[in-house]
């Protein structure tokens, strides 16, 4: 299951919890890799503390996206106990809106690092 909160972020479940977050990675008609990651640290960091006990500490996105609407890409979130998590990213529209979303297995696996 997929929702989509403009501004918001939701984790889902207890213990084990996927996080999605929306936001803008346009920057002068382009995707702007550094946003992305901004975001994804911004946006995703406490939920993923909640849920794994550890926060973010780097993010690491691709600099060769194109920016259109139902483009995918991976990040990679490096944890402060040394986990890497896979953050699924989708362009949303031409704009540059994207949604970021970690899978509950990906939660899983960092737990107790």
């Amino acid at each position: 299951m997929k929702t989509t909160q403009s501004s918001k972020l939701r984790v889902i479940g207890a213990g084990c919890a996927a996080a999605l977050a929306a936001a803008a990675l346009a920057a002068c008609g382009g995707y702007d890799q550094g946003e992305a990651e901004t975001q994804i640290d911004e946006k995703l960091s406490s939920q993923v503390d909640e849920a794994v006990g550890s926060p973010i500490s780097s993010v690491s996105c691709p600099g060769d996206v194109e920016l259109k609407a139902g483009e995918t890409f991976d990040c990679t979130a490096t944890l402060e106990n040394g986990k890497e998590l896979t953050v699924n990213s989708e362009i949303t529209d031409d704009d540059g809106n994207a949604t970021f979303n970690i899978s509950p297995e990906e939660l899983q696996g960092a737990v107790g690092g």
